[in-house]
């Protein structure tokens, strides 16, 4: 296909008379074709013909049904919330842009934010230990103790947000204890201890941790929102969470972009590629259906990391012909600074956890049941 049957974002959303967020996910779901633009790389072009197609198509009238369907995967926004959203390729908390807060904002001060709260100050826990090192991995530790705690939490059906937000703190501190082993001082400084961080080091983890905190309706994001919507503790909700974004097309994404990461490494980078022939490059670090033109949370980490491997990362970038993401700027941090295999997905755990305390709280707040129906197909 030539240069000019291809169209800029901006001339397809005119077309189809969508938002990019809903532009963005029509190319995840492979609807749109997308290609990187030759004279711009932060840039995505779209195939003309499919835009035109999907025009016509979006004219016929569509049953509710098939519009539903259509927004749980990538699609139109399907709950309100104040804390974050992604709005022209930006990820923004409140009107801030995120971005913007890392450069200062330590996780606790971003989650006071995110919780709608003055200050918010985690509880000492040390004495505290069901669970901790009763399991060899931090998420295996995470899990444990957030189980325990949800048994005996109290529900969050009609508390106040000052109440569910002090018990948003205690869940954050018990699962910072069960993944790190340590209580004293902010997370992020309890995480360079641990790893024997330097000081830009631990700054990073701040800066990193924050940008992680909250990323609109995410899958774990809206599994604790169902969790809060049926009035759930919040070591309940947090529980759902940390279990959803346990899954290799989430959290654990993290794993297979330190494989593929090596890979670039070693120079079989391309080898990588054609053994991964059944998965997206999203699966392992590149590309996001919210951000063709580049994840603004990879580009700050790898900015402030400043480091060889961020050359590795941009060369399998232009490679694939597609923007890097978080996951492999996570990935980038890991091998620059020699961290256990399992650190990013447990700073991912520890920064969203913040998030998903505040969307529990929103939720909770809101008093709606999230109930939807299924396309029941029977048998035979």
């Amino acid at each position: 296909m030539s240069r000019d049957e291809w169209i800029s974002a901006e001339q397809a959303c005119g077309e189809l008379g969508v938002r990019k967020q809903t532009l963005y996910a029509y190319a995840s779901r492979k609807v749109l074709r997308v290609m990187q633009d030759p004279s711009e790389a932060r840039r995505s072009l779209y195939s003309a013909r499919d835009v035109a197609h999907l025009a016509q198509s979006n004219r016929r009238p569509r049953a509710r049904a098939d519009v539903a369907a259509g927004s749980i995967r990538w699609g139109d926004p399907v709950l309100e919330t104040r804390i974050s959203g992604v709005h022209n390729d930006t990820l923004y908390f409140g009107s801030a842009r995120a971005v913007d807060l890392a450069q200062s904002l330590t996780l606790e001060d971003v989650a006071a934010r995110h919780m709608g709260v003055a200050v918010l100050e985690l509880p000492d826990v040390g004495a505290y230990a069901a669970a901790n090192g009763a399991f060899g991995t931090p998420m295996a530790r995470g899990l444990a103790v957030l189980a325990d705690m949800a048994a005996t939490a109290p529900a969050s059906l009609g508390r106040g947000r000052d109440a569910l937000a002090r018990d948003g703190a205690k869940v954050m501190a018990h699962l910072a204890y069960a993944m790190t082993g340590r209580t004293d001082g902010l997370l992020h400084s309890r995480l360079a201890k641990e790893w024997g961080l330097d000081k830009a080091g631990a700054d990073l983890i701040r800066m990193t941790l924050v940008l992680l905190s909250d990323h609109e309706l995410n899958p774990s994001t809206f599994a604790v929102r169902v969790c809060a919507s049926t009035g759930g503790s919040l070591a309940a909700c947090t529980l759902a969470g940390l279990a959803t974004l346990s899954g290799p097309k989430h959290g654990g994404v993290a794993g297979k972009s330190l494989e593929a990461l090596r890979a670039g490494q070693a120079g079989t980078f391309d080898n990588f590629v054609t053994a991964q022939a059944g998965l997206r490059p999203y699966s392992y670090g590149f590309g996001h259906p919210l951000y063709p033109d580049g994840d603004p949370r990879a580009h700050a980490i790898l900015q402030a990391l400043d480091a060889p491997i961020c050359r590795t990362v941009q060369d399998m970038s232009v490679f694939l012909g597609i923007p890097s993401n978080v996951d492999a700027a996570l990935s980038a941090m890991t091998l620059h600074y020699d961290l256990p295999a399992d650190a990013a997905l447990t700073i991912f755990a520890l920064g969203r956890v913040a998030g998903w305390v505040a969307h529990a709280i929103e939720q909770s707040q809101s008093d709606q049941i999230i109930r939807p129906r299924a396309r029941f197909t029977p048998a035979g």
